[in-house]
């Protein structure tokens, strides 16, 4: 070794060992690789890669690989790109994050069974008469479903009426939503092209159902069919439906009906 090399080889450790910490305690740094592939170590110094300014440490980055370098708090924020590179503290944060992800698309999923729904609409409605035949509410649309596009069973079907009417009715129940929707009390209809957006017509004439009432004026109606399975419409948790009078009475207020769906998921 050359009397330049044994003085090069000095000046690396004596400033590897001058290093201090904030609490004053002696450092080694190891594993610092500079720009020409030297390794900063006792035995291939790396010279003149550190110099201190009143006490403190700074190192020359044009002889220092920013990947590489890492001195004091260390990066561990999670790595996600397969491509990175990162500590082994980062890439475990980043295999934990994506099974996170993973576990939260397959929640709704694995949730999905057994679990059973009831829910209510309340159809703003007219006060005044209805025509028979006409639209009570206009067309309406609710959540059944745990999950978009997730087939469920519908079981029954309840009307709840606050005025003291007794009219018979029919829900159609869509299972895709209709090209044109009817606006409240206008005669029920529908286009040809949208007749296979039905999935269900039940009418409280052709299933013997009847009103029982709840004291002077308030009164129920319940439609139970054979359970029938459906999808919600495409891409959603809803289904949709018409509730139609086909009586003609009149109503009070405009929440005078309540329409609640039953059933379970499959």
């Amino acid at each position: 070794m050359s009397w330049w090399s044994e003085i090069q080889y000095g000046l690396g450790i004596l400033t590897k060992r001058a290093l201090k910490d904030a609490s004053g305690n002696h450092v080694e740094l190891v594993g610092i690789t500079g720009a020409n592939g030297q390794v900063v170590d006792e035995d291939n110094p790396l010279p003149v890669a550190l110099s201190s300014v009143d006490g403190s440490v700074t190192i020359n980055a044009d002889l220092v690989t920013a990947d590489t370098a890492m001195i004091g708090a260390v990066e561990d924020a999670a790595v996600t790109n397969p491509a990175a590179n990162g500590t082994l503290i980062a890439l475990t944060k980043g295999i934990i994050s994506k099974l996170a992800d993973i576990a939260a698309v397959l929640a709704g999923y694995l949730t999905i069974r057994g679990y059973g729904f009831d829910v209510v609409d309340a159809p703003v409605t007219s006060i005044g008469a209805y025509a028979a035949g006409n639209v009570v509410g206009g067309y309406r649309e609710i959540d059944v479903a745990r999950v978009n596009d997730e087939p469920v069973l519908i079981t029954g079907v309840q009307i709840a009426c606050k005025a003291n009417v007794t009219p018979n009715v029919r829900i159609v129940i869509f299972g895709a939503a209709p090209g044109a929707s009817l606006a409240n009390n206008v005669p029920y209809t529908l286009s040809a092209a949208d007749v296979f957006c039905v999935r269900k017509t039940l009418s409280s004439v052709l299933l013997g159902a009847s009103w029982s009432a709840h004291g002077a004026m308030v009164k129920s109606l319940s439609l139970s069919p054979a359970p029938f399975v459906m999808k919600p419409i495409a891409g959603t948790k809803k289904i949709g439906y018409y509730l139609i009078d086909d009586t003609g009475v009149a109503l009070a207020s405009t929440s005078d009906i309540q329409v609640r769906f039953s059933g379970v998921g499959t």
